[in-house]
């Protein structure tokens, strides 16, 4: 695993109530690939209540020019300095989160890793082709 095209397409992860929807779409651009995160709340009550006095139910996280090492795809969000990976570990299946091997040494500690586990999303792949 780890060439690039390995990565299109649509990935999803839906658990329902109370957990966010993520939606991550890889589509190549012909000199790489470009991301596309999106959150959305779950239907729910507190949800709707939300959207209807005008909060947002969705956000799109901005996803900077990725990069492929160790197999990983590798980027910034939002123009952090923290990298976050979007690894495979099946032909259909992804985890997102942050990329443990590049946190400086203060996030290197057990109740840090256990923090970032513990956020990771696992996706599962919609389609192969980026919508």
């Amino acid at each position: 695993m780890g060439e690039l095209s390995e990565f299109v397409g649509t990935w999803r992860a839906e658990k329902g109530v109370p957990y966010s929807t993520h939606t991550f779409t890889w589509e190549n651009t012909g000199t790489g690939l470009r991301g596309r995160w999106i959150i959305e709340a779950a239907d729910s009550p507190g949800a709707r209540a939300a959207a209807a006095a005008g909060k947002p139910t969705r956000v799109e996280m901005q996803v900077g020019d990725p990069w492929l090492e160790d197999g990983l795809l590798l980027f910034h969000l939002h123009g952090s300095p923290y990298v976050t990976e979007f690894r495979l570990v099946g032909s259909n299946e992804a985890v997102v989160g942050a990329a443990m091997s590049k946190l400086p040494p203060e996030f290197a500690g057990p109740d840090h890793q256990r923090s970032v586990e513990g956020h990771r999303v696992h996706l599962t792949r919609l389609s192969e082709a980026a919508a």
